[in-house]
């Protein structure tokens, strides 16, 4: 009896062994597994560092364009097809350049605008301000990760994942002109109503002060 017991004991231990053996095997080649993408995870970041490196002057001269030195377009196209020779592949890589560019021009023109409309309170000129100011330090965010993402076989992309990553560029940069847009054309409003409400108070104002004459003529 005593014997059937041990042969029983000894087998069910070998059968309970088993699973733990193989988990242990298969959390083992997870860890190697998880080790394998960490260390390919820094060769990619390592690629990206220095691809950045590599368009680092194209950003800065896109800068240039917040500056108004507009004319920087066609040169900072053309180190854009020297990084990836495909980036006139996709039609929308130049629409974001162009929008990006409208938006920086629609920037610089309101702002003008509205330094010398002299409709704004200084507090209500410098919320705005700063508001442009966020609004154009987006638009680089935007450029520079459009550079980053036409940089060739450097960031471990298929044509199919630049394609989307460009369709999610392009919609933040169309969101972003016309939201900028949007509130040019409010604050423009803004500005003929306080005109027009200064004017017709400046009129009451003159047919207050005749009237007052008038009497005292009297």
């Amino acid at each position: 009896m005593s014997r059937s017991l041990c042969l029983l004991f000894v087998a069910f231990w070998a059968w309970i062994s088993v699973p733990v053996c193989k988990a242990q095997t298969d959390e083992i080649q997870q860890l190697l597994l998880n080790v394998e993408k960490l260390d390919q995870l820094r060769a990619m970041l390592d690629n990206m560092r220095d691809k950045y490196q590599i368009i680092s002057k194209g950003y800065e001269k896109i800068k240039g364009i917040s500056q108004g030195n507009f004319e920087l377009h066609e040169a900072f196209l053309d180190r854009l097809v020297k990084v990836n020779p495909k980036v006139k592949s996709y039609y929308k890589v130049g629409e974001i350049i162009q929008l990006q560019l409208r938006l920086i021009r629609g920037i610089s023109k309101t702002r003008q605008e509205f330094r010398l409309g002299d409709f704004l309170m200084d507090q209500e000129y410098a919320q705005v301000d700063r508001l442009f100011e966020v609004w154009s330090q987006s638009s680089l965010h935007l450029m520079e990760e459009l550079m980053l993402i036409l940089s060739d076989n450097q960031l471990q992309m298929d044509d199919w994942e630049r394609i989307v990553a460009i369709d999610r560029v392009h919609a933040s940069v169309l969101q972003l002109t016309k939201g900028v847009s949007s509130f040019s054309n409010s604050m423009a409003q803004l500005g003929e109503m306080r005109k027009m409400k200064s004017g017709e108070i400046q009129t009451l104002q003159l047919l207050i002060d005749t009237r007052l004459s008038n009497d005292s003529d009297e």
